[in-house]
């Protein structure tokens, strides 16, 4: 079985104008694991906002615990 990542953001969706991340590992259909947060950071664009998130994501998929 194949374990895939899959790491998205959305730009200034919160009232505060900050970035929301989505960090997702599924393997198959199944989702074991899933993490939503506010991005620490404001962002310009959203691929400013989905850099950021591949960077915050680097954590969880290097297997390092995240704050």
């Amino acid at each position: 079985m194949v374990a895939n990542w899959h790491v998205d953001a959305s730009l200034s969706v919160l009232p505060d104008l900050q970035s929301h991340a989505g960090i997702n590992l599924t393997f198959g259909k199944v989702f074991p694991i899933s993490i939503s947060h506010k991005q620490s950071i404001n962002t310009r664009s959203s691929t400013e906002a989905g850099l950021v998130a591949a960077d915050v994501a680097m954590g969880p998929i290097l297997g390092q615990k995240t704050s």
